[in-house]
């Protein structure tokens, strides 16, 4: 296939019940120049029967069959393949509006972005309620080229699909998933490469439906395994020590890193948050102490008792305003 635009990476474990409403809304996306790589990762079910299916009726299929037993593994095999101009990634047991792809590429080379971007972002809940998720900017931000700007959306989130990324930018930087079985794995790339870009602009409209599932890494319960999370933001600080800019953005990483492992320790029971704390202190010493004067949410909440009817906290990073009625 030639003159590739988008090459779009499904990394696939386990997906049968969700699989073939991810695909049609692929398969039907206005942008029709596009590649399809569903990377098929250790799957046990009857994930590969679905794949054959589609494969039969759609020639921009392609299905890699790996054992990489993580999402950024088998991210990372679908790019050593991938050829289109610009590359983007969606979940499995998501699903995307028909012209999402079309808005995100004619926002990527009207504007010349490394990384073209959406805030149209909807999540389901397990409970089936759909909200706005924030993921830091809009499109009322163009261009996302500072370092401010870029801190939004790094404080924000770390998810990697709501964007395309221009391919020779990721080449030229060899940013790649790290692959490690965890939540946040997505971090890794998504920092490093709204970090080095450009320029990335945001639009507003192309519609990415997040659908939260019981056996999605993010819902099941974390274990000490989950500790590596604290491993992905010492290698992101590292990386960018490579890249002698370090000292720019270190309190920006690490302001994330704080949120993103906060909200893993209160997760656990009482033995594993000690055993959690042991492992923080080794890359992250200040946090161990930090993390337990941290209030939660309903402390914050309560201690705006006597103080005004309004106010603004900032609670995980996120500013929050509260209303208390007397």
């Amino acid at each position: 296939m030639n003159n590739l635009k988008v090459s779009v990476i499904v990394p696939v474990h386990n997906a049968q019940n969700y699989l073939p409403l991810c695909l049609e809304s692929i398969i039907n996306q206005t942008l029709k120049d596009i590649e399809i790589i569903c990377v098929n990762d250790s799957s046990t079910d009857n994930t590969s029967l679905v794949l054959e299916s589609y494969v039969k009726r759609d020639s921009r299929i392609k299905v890699l069959n790996v054992f990489c037993k993580c999402s950024g593994g088998a991210r990372n095999r679908g790019l050593d393949i991938a050829n289109g101009e610009y590359i983007g990634f969606v979940d499995a047991d998501d699903r995307i509006e028909p012209d999402y792809f079309e808005k995100l590429y004619t926002n990527a080379k009207f504007n010349d972005s490394d990384i073209s971007a959406t805030s149209a972002v909807f999540v389901t809940n397990k409970f089936k309620k759909t909200s706005l998720k924030n993921v830091g900017c809009t499109s009322s931000d163009n261009p996302v080229d500072s370092i401010e700007k870029k801190a939004k959306c790094i404080l924000a989130t770390g998810i990697c699909w709501n964007k395309i990324y221009r391919s020779n930018f990721l080449r030229k930087n060899n940013i790649k998933f790290i692959e490690i079985h965890n939540p946040a794995e997505d971090n890794y790339f998504s920092v490093i490469a709204i970090i080095l870009s450009n320029k990335i602009t945001f639009i507003d409209d192309a519609k990415y439906h997040y659908n939260y599932t019981e056996d999605s890494q993010t819902q099941r319960i974390k274990t000490e395994k989950d500790f590596l999370i604290v491993d992905i933001f010492k290698k992101i600080l590292n990386r960018l020590s490579e890249f002698c800019i370090l000292s720019e953005w270190e309190n920006v990483v690490k302001e994330r890193a704080f949120n993103n492992i906060l909200s893993f320790y209160n997760e656990y029971d009482d033995k594993t948050k000690k055993n959690f704390l042991k492992y923080i202190k080794r890359t992250f010493p200040a946090f161990s102490k930090k993390i337990k004067n941290e209030p939660t949410f309903l402390e914050t909440v309560f201690s705006l008792k006597n103080a005004d009817s309004h106010k603004v906290i900032r609670f995980f990073g996120i500013k929050i305003k509260i209303k208390y009625f007397k």
